[in-house]
């Protein structure tokens, strides 16, 4: 294998040829996942199926959408070898090419391993609720291809996924524990934020009724003005994960240009 790449000569363009290599390079690491992620995500599905079909399992549905979501967000952690990390540096390819397929990878085929066998089963095993249904649910109810309230939801579904990234190519020590904290870290601030001004705007919009002498909320309808007053909020945080994320894509893009030699 390290003759075969190093046997490609190394110039300033491109070249899917050294793409590739380095993808061979990478695939030892990376074959459990490659090879484990689709028989989770199909053993999701089958669990899926059970909670959608008998009303005494729903409750499944929540912690497989948690651990789906967990897979995703930490499923770069598996570039965080130690072994590996200064046969990295010494790549016969450009930084370009290997961040094409670090990011490739950890944030396109990863879901995709996961996503694309889930819905595979979708169509295989008998469900009684439309697929639809079931695409919002695993995306937490958000549609995270497309949102009717804000359209960066796909931008704050990979977001973790990007926190991941870029603290397992920026660290030389601990990749793997603290791409887990910092990971955790990104989402606690976010939910922290959001819990915070979801319970503000539910404390001025009940204060408000009581002001003009509404005796009995409507539950319903006061959830429904909490989501439309949040819609503001989620505008502005979507522009601001957007332009985080540019800059952590960047700054992982930069970490593996420094190791370059």
């Amino acid at each position: 294998m390290n003759s075969m790449i190093n046997s490609i000569p190394v110039n300033g363009s491109f070249s899917w040829r050294r793409f590739v290599a380095v993808a061979r390079f990478y695939y030892p690491r990376l074959r459990i996942q490659i090879l484990v992620y689709p028989l989770i995500a199909v053993f999701f599905s089958i669990c899926i199926v059970i909670a959608t079909n008998y009303e005494s399992f729903e409750l499944l549905t929540a912690p497989i959408v948690m651990a789906i979501n967990a897979m995703i967000a930490f499923g770069p952690i598996t570039f965080a070898c130690r072994k590996g990390l200064e046969t990295e540096t010494v790549l016969p390819a450009t930084a370009t090419e290997k961040c094409t397929f670090i990011l490739f990878y950890g944030l396109v085929a990863i879901p995709l391993l996961i996503l694309l066998p889930m819905l595979l089963m979708y169509f295989i095993l008998p469900v009684d609720r439309s697929l639809e249904y079931i695409i919002q649910l695993i995306s937490k109810s958000q549609n995270m291809f497309i949102s009717k309230t804000y359209g960066l939801s796909l931008i704050q579904y990979c977001a973790p996924a990007i926190t991941c990234l870029w603290s397992v190519m920026a660290l030389k020590n601990n990749r793997v524990v603290m791409g887990i904290v910092w990971t955790f870290v990104y989402n606690t601030v976010l939910g922290i934020t959001g819990a915070v001004y979801g319970a503000y705007m539910a404390f001025k919009i009940g204060f408000k009724d009581g002001m003009y002498g509404v005796d009995k909320l409507d539950t319903t309808a006061l959830t429904n003005a909490v989501i439309n007053g949040m819609t503001p909020y989620m505008t502005i945080v979507s522009v601001v994960i957007l332009i985080y994320c540019i800059f952590a894509l960047y700054k992982t893009c930069q970490s593996i240009k420094n190791r370059q030699m």
